[in-house]
């Protein structure tokens, strides 16, 4: 499932959000009572949900009402503007945003950065925008899931409490490691 999602995201132009969210609703689809943050449907929090809701004086109700405009909305505003996902070519905008989603946008800038090979930043600059312009995305996609995986380890070792939830974060970039490789040669086929 998660190759056909980069697959289906390297189908389509580099700013796709419709894509990119289509894969990530795939692994984050339908509701689930609770968590640290309360009930979550499609991945947004009852949090995150009552406070956009507020943030356009609408009356709050329960995440599991949460609509499919309001989902598309949520993801767009929180995680897929502020990471600069749509300046980002095919897989690496579904990587931008998934790291957005899973630890902020400005880290999944940083790692973005650090996969270019740029100093350690935090902001989406022009010197950043230039080097995503020039870059090989394949290569770079899988220097950020190097970075990405690396982070995981690191955190799951400073924080042993929370070593249920790190693993499975811990999981899901090796989950895509084959599915990238896959497309890389696929590209260098048709090259």
């Amino acid at each position: 499932m998660l190759q056909y999602c980069l697959e289906s995201a390297m189908e389509v132009s580099k700013h796709n959000f419709d894509n990119c969210l289509a894969a990530i609703l795939r692994e984050n689809s339908g509701y689930a009572p609770g968590g640290p943050d309360g009930p979550t449907n499609h991945g947004i929090t009852q949090a995150a949900y009552s406070l956009w809701r507020e943030e356009h004086f609408l009356t709050d109700k329960d995440v599991w009402q949460i609509s499919f405009e309001e989902v598309e909305a949520i993801y767009q505003r929180d995680f897929w503007v502020p990471s600069h996902a749509e300046e980002c070519p095919p897989p690496l905008d579904l990587l931008m945003f998934r790291c957005a989603i899973e630890s902020g946008p400005r880290w999944a800038i940083q790692t973005l950065r650090q996969a270019l090979g740029l100093p350690r930043g935090r902001t989406f600059c022009q010197r950043t925008r230039d080097a995503v312009k020039s870059c090989d995305g394949h290569a770079v996609s899988l220097q950020f899931l190097d970075l990405r995986t690396r982070f995981i380890r690191d955190l799951l070792e400073k924080t042993p409490n929370q070593r249920e939830s790190s693993i499975a974060q811990l999981d899901q970039p090796e989950k895509l490691r084959p599915a990238l490789q896959h497309i890389g040669e696929g590209m260098h086929a048709h090259a």
